[in-house]
């Protein structure tokens, strides 16, 4: 712990600097280390330097663990300085050399405590006093000595007393003693160093006694490898802002998009009317040129009449002139409409480019922020190798790890999430799967196991693949101890695969006698959970005497996501893409039912059907058999699960938002996110929901049903109309008949909505852009769902051969406009009785 009044600035640099100081010196003690082994006759110079550069750090760690009162550290720093600045002068025996491989381990093992908030590891005091006596390994020889302690006489820091000679004669007489005794004292004189106490120096506390004492919470703060160190919390508030603008640049995008259509409609609208303005220029030319073609007959036929007879009279004439006139401006006016809609087209496509160039920029950003995030994986090689050392020290065991891809950057909030499953891990590939020298030797292996971790990326995601060359896992051992220990039954019937995965259960071991490292009941349980809290998945390969492997794989960030949004009882949920491995459409009437739980084919096998809304204890949505429909494959436990919603909505790329400190712990959601619409949906840990939900889910009631079953709507109706002003007024209008109105822009879209809504009764337009009203109902006549469909045509066409079009097309009632409320009802009514009598029928 450190001192209870250390200002916070002071504790806060250390913590962000000190720790990066002791990994990087406790690899360079161990190349020391290593260097000295191997290195035969005289220092070589590069050796010199490394411990140059290593005495440095000691000596930084020593005083900056000193200001902030964390007195063990700094009591080890001190020898080890010592060590350090005489090794950079003479060759170490190989006793100090591995005092220097322990030193480092301890230096690490140190700030593991620090950082938990507990004690210093057991091997500090006995540690501690080798490093204290470093002299006593030092050679025998005299002159040797001398030179020895003259170096580290000449590098001893100011703290520490200088070498305490025998007491010399002050006088002049004494000082003028003849040379040959002054040679002689010399050569008898016993050199030693006498160092003040540490305690003196650094006050060391009772390291074992007590834990720490509680200290202020200081935000951890990364390195950046030139001048800036920026603290997490200040990456997670840009994070935010940047999420913020991506939402807000995706609601102005969709508002855009809208801002576009509707100009579209606009331009469809003025083109209808320019299309009637020519019908009706061709009416008036037609009608001036029949006016023509009957005088000139009358003047033929009757040559009686005088000249100023053929001509119009005043009123005529005025009435011609000023229909012309109308018309004439008519079309000035929808040429200036088209002009200035031509002109907004421009200014929406200009504002929608830049719309689209803000975008990329805030995806830039917000990569940019989360790539802040990340941290390589190298920043867990020296906790690793450590506890393969450890462990094979505690078990007497040879073992290397070898560790691949160790430059891929992960967010450092999986890396946190990873320390102690692989830890975990990699203490059980050295106790249970390693075998002793003795038993290597006899199935022909190398007596030092090898142990391989390498890091893949694919996308999104990060696979970890844990390799050793043990003894394996005998899988009926593990399905005998679960037997006995009472987690299984005696007649369950499991796979080689299903009985690996036994030894993720709750308090399973396989060790009767509980050791240093093994046997507590705290087991592979907690790894599986540490992977599920990290929306991953853990799974188990193994084969006897030939090894084991374990894969696990977890997203790249928690912080951003690739997700899918999916529709279940009116409720907009988020599932990451990587917790799906397919979305698969059922077939109709292809969905089997056996003992109250449903199934259906997936790659030739029978798989299980759930609701998503069983698992979160909702009512169960209904399941539509006889018709096509999406449903989520997920992989559980090395088994597939189809699961249904209501809906599958769209993908989007989402930043997602933590609950706490408000709401933690809540079963299957890691957090949230803000949709483009404003609307906050929670983003599902699917692999959390089964574990915890999956017998509850296949237990829930079925709800399967068929279309017609839901098709039943006494107040749903669809009107289809271009216009606005039309589609409104018929709108209100049934709703104050007390109908249910859903409304379309076109046929294209009625057919649309009319795919996913079932709708009693379709009242519709002729003349529409994209797809008109014959060209609609021609198409619903031809599907089986809507083929009896009634449909009520409302135009303005009144022809006979309008009215013989609708007919042939499948209209069942054709009205012209305007249109009364009561005609309309009375038409409604009408069709709905002869629906029902076709039915009866």
């Amino acid at each position: 712990s450190w001192h209870k009044d250390i200002h916070p600035e002071i504790l806060k640099a250390y913590m962000g600097e000190t720790p990066q100081h002791v990994v990087e010196i406790a690899t360079l003690l161990r190349d020391i280390a290593k260097q000295e082994k191997n290195t035969k006759g005289k220092l070589s110079k590069e050796l010199g330097d490394t411990c140059k550069k290593s005495s440095h750090l000691a000596h930084s760690i020593k005083g900056t663990s000193a200001t902030v009162g964390i007195s063990p550290v700094a009591n080890i720093c001190q020898p080890l300085e010592e060590i350090l600045d005489y090794a950079s002068k003479n060759k170490l025996p190989p006793s100090l050399s591995i005092l220097l491989s322990e030193s480092a381990n301890l230096l690490e093992s140190l700030y593991d405590s620090l950082l938990s908030e507990s004690t210093p590891p057991k091997e500090y005091p006995e540690l501690y006093k080798k490093l204290n006596n470093w002299q006593q390994h030092l050679p025998a020889d005299p002159l040797i000595e001398e030179e020895a302690v003259r170096q580290v006489k000449k590098n001893l820091p100011k703290t520490i007393d200088k070498v305490k000679e025998p007491q010399e004669k002050t006088n002049t007489d004494e000082s003028n003693t003849n040379e040959g005794n002054a040679d002689e004292s010399k050569k008898e004189r016993k050199f030693s160093l006498n160092f003040r106490p540490l305690e003196e120096v650094l006050p060391t506390p009772n390291v074992l006694s007590s834990p720490p004492v509680s200290a202020p919470t200081v935000q951890r703060t990364h390195l950046n490898e030139t001048t800036l160190r920026v603290p997490v919390s200040v990456i997670d508030t840009l994070l935010g802002f940047s999420s913020e603008l991506i939402t807000a640049n995706t609601q102005m995008a969709n508002q855009m998009s809208e801002l576009l259509a509707a100009r579209q409609h606009i331009n469809e609208h003025n083109d209808r009317i320019r299309t009637l303005l020519d019908e009706l220029e061709w009416i008036v030319n037609q009608q001036n040129t029949l006016n023509v073609q009957q005088t000139t007959h009358k003047t033929k036929t009757n040559t009686n009449i005088k000249p100023d007879e053929l001509q119009m009279d005043s009123l005529e004439m005025d009435s011609y002139n000023e229909l012309h006139s109308i018309t004439s401006l008519l079309s000035e006016s929808i040429e200036d409409d088209r002009k200035m809609s031509l002109s907004l087209a421009r200014q929406l496509n200009r504002l929608n480019a830049q719309a689209h160039t803000q975008k990329q920029l805030n995806h830039a950003l917000n990569n940019t922020v989360l790539n802040m995030r990340m941290e390589s994986v190298s920043i867990l090689t020296p906790r690793l190798q450590r506890i393969v050392r450890e462990t094979c020290r505690q078990t007497k065991k040879k073992a290397e790890l070898e560790i691949i891809g160790e430059g891929i950057a992960l967010d450092t909030d999986v890396i946190k999430g990873l320390v102690d499953p692989l830890l975990h891990l990699l203490r059980n590939a050295v106790d249970h799967g390693i075998e002793p020298a003795n038993i290597r030797r006899q199935k022909s292996k190398d007596e030092t196991g090898k142990i391989q971790l390498k890091f893949t990326q694919l996308g999104d995601q990060i696979t970890l693949i844990l390799n050793d060359d043990g003894a394996g896992i005998d899988a009926d051992v593990l399905y005998q101890a679960a037997i006995k220990k009472g987690l299984i039954t005696d007649d369950a019937t499991l796979s080689k695969e299903e009985k690996l995965r036994l030894i993720l259960l709750a308090g399973f071991s396989t060790r009767d006698k509980v050791t240093e490292t093994s046997g507590r009941g705290v087991g592979m349980d907690v790894v599986n959970l540490a992977v599920q809290n990290l929306s991953g998945k853990l799974s188990i390969d193994s084969t006897k005497d030939k090894g084991t492997e374990i894969r696990i794989q977890v997203p790249l960030t928690l912080s951003a996501a690739n997700i899918l949004l999916v529709d279940v009882l009116g409720n907009t949920l988020a599932i990451p893409n990587s917790s799906i491995q397919q979305i698969y459409y059922v077939k109709k009437n292809s969905v089997t039912q056996k003992k109250q739980q449903l199934f259906i084919e997936f790659q030739q096998k029978q798989i299980p059907l759930l609701a998503l809304s069983s698992l979160l204890s909702w009512t169960t949505s209904r399941l539509i058999s006889d018709k096509s429909q999406p449903v989520l494959i997920i992989e559980h436990r090395s088994k597939h699960i189809a699961l249904y919603v209501d809906q599958v909505l769209k993908p989007l790329n989402i930043t997602i938002k933590t609950l706490k400190p408000w709401m933690t712990s809540i079963t299957g959601v890691n957090g949230v996110c803000l949709l483009p619409d404003g609307v906050v949906a929670p983003v599902l840990n699917l692999f959390d929901l089964l574990h915890t939900s999956i017998q509850r889910a296949l237990q829930a009631p079925i709800n399967m049903t068929d279309s017609t079953a839901i098709n039943v709507n006494k107040n749903k109706i669809l009107v289809v109309d271009d216009s606005l002003s039309n589609r409104t007024a018929l709108r209100l209008m049934l709703e104050a008949q007390g109908h249910e109105v859903g409304t379309a822009v076109d046929g294209a879209d009625a057919l649309q909505q009319l795919e996913k809504t079932p709708f009693k009764l379709v009242i519709t337009d002729l003349e529409m852009p994209n797809m008109n009203g014959l060209e609609m109902v021609e198409s619903l006549r031809i599907w089986t769902e809507t083929k009896d469909l009634p449909i009520i045509m409302v135009t303005s066409r009144s022809t006979t051969k309008h009215r013989t079009l609708a007919r042939q097309a499948g209209v069942d009632e054709y009205l012209t406009k305007p249109v009364d409320s009561s005609t309309l009802q009375a038409t409604i009514e009408q069709v709905e009785t002869k629906k029902l009598e076709k039915v009866g029928k």
